[in-house]
């Protein structure tokens, strides 16, 4: 049960966080976000399960970075199909059928660093992990690449 609860957790707390991010930054948001971002915020910590907190900052940033633009792509693809577009990155350099282009999957990999984070620190409060490192020994790893 604890399990369930943590995966609820990871949910709510990743998908409303990529909903209000995108609310931020272009002024709106819809209901897949926080679906994407509810799905990846399980699938991130399903990467921090077998790849351990030890484990090199770049391989997580990297494996999670590709996970989210496969996870935006498949939904841009079901959605599309559903008769749903809420996105189009048609206009934008590098895309892949309007759902996902160079500039959004770079921010990726941000939004990834800050995820994995905010996982290793979702585990420790509510779930007894191991504590992690602080956001400034996070970066200080990723930069020397430990």
């Amino acid at each position: 049960m604890k399990k369930l609860i943590k995966y609820i957790v990871l949910f709510l707390v990743f998908g409303l966080t990529y909903y209000f991010i995108e609310v931020v930054f272009n002024g709106h948001s819809n209901w897949s976000s926080i679906i994407m971002g509810g799905i990846g915020g399980i699938l991130i910590s399903f990467i921090n399960i077998y790849y351990s907190i030890d484990t090199p900052k770049w391989k997580q940033i990297t494996i999670t970075t590709l996970v989210m633009i496969f996870i935006e792509l498949t939904s841009g693809m079901l959605l599309r199909a559903l008769g749903f577009e809420f996105w189009n990155y048609s206009n934008r350099f590098l895309n892949v059928e309007g759902l996902i282009c160079l500039r959004y999957s770079l921010y990726w990999l941000i939004l990834s660093t800050l995820a994995i984070q905010l996982d290793d620190f979702l585990e420790w409060i509510y779930f007894g992990g191991k504590r992690p490192d602080g956001l400034a020994a996070y970066v200080r790893k990723l930069i020397s690449g430990q």
